[in-house]
């Protein structure tokens, strides 16, 4: 015979493995744009951009500070969280930058957000952005804009630029790091 406790655990055990985990669903506090091939792992997308203490969209910041290597340089899927903490421990104190407004973003339940690796940036504009196909073309309703990743880039000057994306085309550029774009958080499960 199993406890109470056991039949509960299994009774969420059921409702999970029943739960039809898709690229464009909402799950877990926002959508989702990619599923690992195990079908039980992936990257999930807030349901909108995030704005800075003046509750603008479009005009955050990469980094709050001087330039300096944050050692945020990895790029493939995985590594955005990583980037962000990397990024947030060498802050340099003010609030309204990308990885921390990820950082601390809290949607419902979920406190994990972070700001996205270059790869994964591709992956949410190819999987629900404008690069999607229909029916899942821009559901994410982001906007034709550049977004940052968390992906610091060493550039021509070795320091000071960060990987972005253009949304509307789908083109990855770096910038200098105190230019202000767009910003998704985004969140593994």
């Amino acid at each position: 015979n199993l406890s109470a406790v056991e039949m509960l655990n299994l009774s969420a055990l059921v409702r999970f493995e029943n739960q039809t985990i898709v690229i464009g669903k909402t799950w877990q506090g926002g959508i989702i744009f990619y599923v690992d091939k195990s079908g039980e792992h992936g990257l999930i997308a807030a349901p909108k951009d995030l704005t800075d203490s003046s509750g603008n969209a479009a005009y955050i910041e990469w980094w709050n500070g001087s330039y300096t290597n944050t050692g945020a340089k990895a790029t493939a899927v995985g590594t955005g969280q990583a980037n962000t903490t990397a990024i947030v421990v060498s802050s340099q104190g003010a609030d309204s930058y990308a990885a921390k407004l990820c950082d601390d973003l809290v949607i419902g339940k979920y406190s994990d957000w972070y700001l996205p690796s270059k790869d994964e940036l591709n992956l949410m504009y190819n999987n629900i952005g404008q690069g999607a196909t229909t029916p899942l073309t821009n559901i994410g309703k982001f906007a034709s804009y550049y977004y940052w990743s968390s992906s610091e880039d060493t550039g021509i000057n070795g320091w000071g630029n960060a990987w972005g994306q253009d949304f509307d085309h789908g083109s990855q550029v770096y910038f200098s790091v105190n230019n202000t774009v767009f910003v998704r958080a985004i969140r593994s499960f």
